[in-house]
């Protein structure tokens, strides 16, 4: 494994009830940047939202990284964007599949969710002291595995016929969030925003965006400045969404302008 920031120490655990807690106490002790908690199984694994995070043991990636960034809290957003970048360059390198992005933290193959991204992040006044990455990637869950209401949504590598060895993948993955977090820390955040929306078939599709104000539906145009998504409105307003669920429906696609 080749990495500048990252994976120094990688931690590696037969089960956790959750690698982003265990990297945010490791955070509050000041472990230094780069320490990163991998576990073969989470008993109480966390998504976005409040949600759980299915991780049976042996079938998945689930690991969580401690970051120490350098620019304004403002920017924490673009983390999970250039993370979702990260896992995409790293299932086409392993398993030679190609897969989606969906705003904000999804990663999806034929429509279901591969992998997942959770940032976390520690503040004080305009300062970011730190910000817990977790990604969980779907490697070798058995379509019968999946809890019921998991199976018509979610998807494995192995189930897609693309099975990769954990470790390697681990090592990849490493190899590419070290790389896209060089770049953030940079300031190269505009390749990153052109790539992400290159990468995502969203972009241009009339979508349903959800928030605890109600839903806005618009055609998706690009990610903003601080990773939002810009949303075009039928009344020709644009709306920024900093947060919120976004889905496209069968119905949206190929609407009109």
């Amino acid at each position: 494994m080749k990495t500048t920031h990252l994976g120094r120490p990688l931690l590696h655990y037969p089960t956790l009830p959750s690698t982003n807690t265990t990297a945010w106490e490791f955070a509050r002790r000041g472990w230094p940047e780069g320490v990163t908690v991998w576990a073969d199984e989470q008993s109480a694994g966390r998504g976005r939202r409040g949600r759980s995070w299915f991780s049976p043991r042996g079938a998945g990636v689930w690991l969580s990284v401690l970051l120490r960034p350098s620019f304004p809290a403002e920017q924490a957003p673009r983390i999970a964007i250039a993370a979702g970048l990260s896992v995409v360059r790293t299932v086409r390198r392993t398993a030679g599949l190609t897969c989606d992005l969906k705003w904000p933290n999804d990663i999806l193959w034929d429509g279901r969710k591969l992998a997942g991204i959770l940032a976390e992040g520690g503040t004080a006044e305009d300062r970011l002291p730190f910000v817990v990455l977790g990604v969980g990637v779907n490697v070798s869950v058995a379509e019968d595995q999946w809890p019921p209401p998991l199976r018509a949504v979610a998807v494995s590598l192995a189930a897609a016929g693309r099975p990769v060895d954990r470790s390697e993948f681990v090592g990849a993955l490493m190899e590419e969030l070290d790389t896209d977090y060089s770049r953030l820390l940079a300031g190269d955040w505009e390749s990153i925003r052109r790539e992400w929306q290159a990468a995502s078939r969203m972009m241009g599709e009339v979508v349903t965006a959800s928030t605890g104000g109600g839903a806005v539906r618009g055609r998706a145009i690009e990610l903003g400045n601080l990773g939002e998504l810009l949303l075009a409105l039928e009344d020709g307003s644009v709306q920024s969404m900093v947060a919120g669920e976004v889905t496209v429906t069968p119905a949206d696609r190929g609407a009109t302008k």
